[in-house]
């Protein structure tokens, strides 16, 4: 439900705020997807029936990576058979490599034996997946890599970072002959870097792919951002003189932020290990970039950046998953969108329960034309490793109907409260549950006769997110609500 805290106080102190069309509220209960901590989640319509399905990796209890069919109203069910290696510290990425219309996977990480890999599984258009027979792809950890045409084939290219199986750090880059066959390509100009990210962006709207990476210099160990610029035909050169701040352990987001045509980047991460930052750097249309000013970001590292438009207004929104400076026990994990208002004016205006070591992915899951989106690592509370799913559910009013007219959920006259507005004579259990299905408050023999509401004092809660299930009595009827975050 939309922000209600934040809206009541509009309405309670005669303030004026702009109108916010951003919510999202956790599929509850919680999914049966599996724990994705210290791993990697991405999605794709691999059985081409129009909906998106996922694919998980990581630890969170055992070593696994899952793939789940979507029945394209946002639930899942484990595709038994897959091929895929079980690993974590892993990258996902879906792509067609072979041309053939379907999407094919890249799937690095590590076994629980502990064996380093890097896997290519074709796609046969069922969703029936195969190890591909030959492959010159480095097995690789901690690293990540992207897909694109470097040099304007038509096919996807590939660009890969990360540990090798000898402890070292690299950089490669492949081309493909069309049919899925890499082949690294030698003299490129990289400086190798390590447990960060990569990204091809066309920062001069020329038509070619140029490279921009963060992550550890391996030879100094110090953070580092470097831009590469591309000549069309898959030759780089590096950037000599950039404005990024030099980054490690954070993530790369793309887009065009303030709608002038070109692409701006969104930078993650670690400066220091204490001076964790988000920052929005905006293109002259020309590859050069400037630090926004008067945009302010949590800052993150652990996680993921990316932007989407979450509301569907045409523009691009911010989501920030990560840690910022001391994770757990600052109880500084976030997962946090902001709205784009227009020439990169951004609000917050969701706060859900965060994770570290954590992945994300972004995609209409519920078939409902916007964005929703799946996330997973380490957070607090219990369990403190799962993959959760949170739909996109745009608030319009204030009221909620809760069940079938017989229960609203209503501003209360006084501020920062809200009441549960129940019709005579109906018959109603209410709990208050946190983010994690836990009861933290029972309201219990809710037989109302002549009284017809009950008041939940919010200013009681402690910060968070939380849920009001409602039991009907007679029918056995359960109704879970979103209720407030703060």
């Amino acid at each position: 439900m939309k922000n209600l805290l934040f809206l009541l106080y509009a309405l309670f102190t005669f303030h004026t705020i702009t109108a916010q069309n951003i919510n999202f509220d956790l599929v509850f209960p919680t999914s049966d997807l599996q724990d994705a901590d210290v791993g990697d989640m991405a999605m794709a319509d691999i059985d081409n029936d129009g909906d998106l399905d996922i694919l998980l990796t990581g630890k969170g209890g055992p070593v696994r990576t899952t793939l789940y069919a979507n029945d394209g109203n946002g639930n899942f069910t484990e595709v038994i058979g897959d091929p895929f290696f079980d690993v974590f510290r892993s990258v996902v990425g879906f792509e067609d490599i072979d041309n053939d219309g379907d999407k094919d996977v890249l799937i690095t990480g590590t076994t629980s034996s502990p064996v380093i890999t890097a896997n290519l599984y074709i796609n046969d258009g069922t969703g029936s997946f195969s190890l591909a027979s030959s492959q010159t792809i480095e097995p690789s950890e901690s690293g990540d890599f992207d897909f694109g045409d470097i040099d304007g084939d038509g096919d996807a290219d590939l660009i890969q970072t990360g540990w090798d199986s000898s402890g070292n750090g690299f950089v490669k880059l492949y081309t493909n002959n069309g049919s899925g066959v890499f082949a690294e390509q030698s003299g490129v100009p990289f400086i190798t870097i390590t447990d960060g990210d990569l990204r091809f962006i066309d920062i001069e709207n020329d038509g070619d792919l140029d490279i921009i990476m963060t992550g550890n210099d391996a030879s100094s160990g110090n953070p580092l951002t470097t831009l590469y610029t591309n000549n069309g035909s898959g030759t780089f050169s590096i950037v000599a003189s950039t404005p990024f701040s030099n980054m490690s352990g954070g993530d790369i987001a793309i887009g065009d932020s303030d709608g002038d045509g070109d692409q701006d980047i969104l930078l993650s991460g670690g400066i220091t290990f204490s001076n964790i930052v988000t920052e929005l750097y905006l293109n002259n249309g020309m590859g050069n970039f400037t630090l926004a000013t008067g945009v302010s970001f949590l800052g993150t590292t652990f996680g993921e950046s990316h932007f989407a438009d979450f509301d569907n207004d045409g523009d691009e929104d911010v989501y920030l998953l990560g840690t910022g400076d001391g994770g757990l026990v600052t109880n500084s994990i976030v997962n946090v969108i902001y709205e784009n208002l227009g020439s990169n004016n951004f609000i917050l205006t969701d706060s859900l329960i965060g994770a570290y070591f954590s992945s994300a992915a972004i995609g209409d899951i519920d078939g409902d034309n916007d964005l929703d989106f799946a996330m997973g690592g380490t957070t607090t509370g219990n369990p403190s490793r799962i993959t959760r799913l949170f739909f996109n559910n745009p608030m319009t009013e204030v009221n909620a109907i809760l069940d079938d007219n017989c229960a609203s959920l209503l501003p209360d006259p006084t501020p920062n409260n809200f009441r549960i507005q129940i019709t005579p004579n109906c018959d109603y259990t209410a709990e208050i549950l946190d983010a994690n299905g836990i009861i933290f408050q029972a309201l219990t023999d809710m037989r109302f006769g002549d009284q017809d509401f009950v008041v939940i004092e919010t200013d009681r809660l402690p910060s968070g997110l939380f849920f009001i299930k409602l039991v009907n009595n007679v029918n056995g009827m359960v109704t879970i609500e979103k209720i407030l975050k703060q």
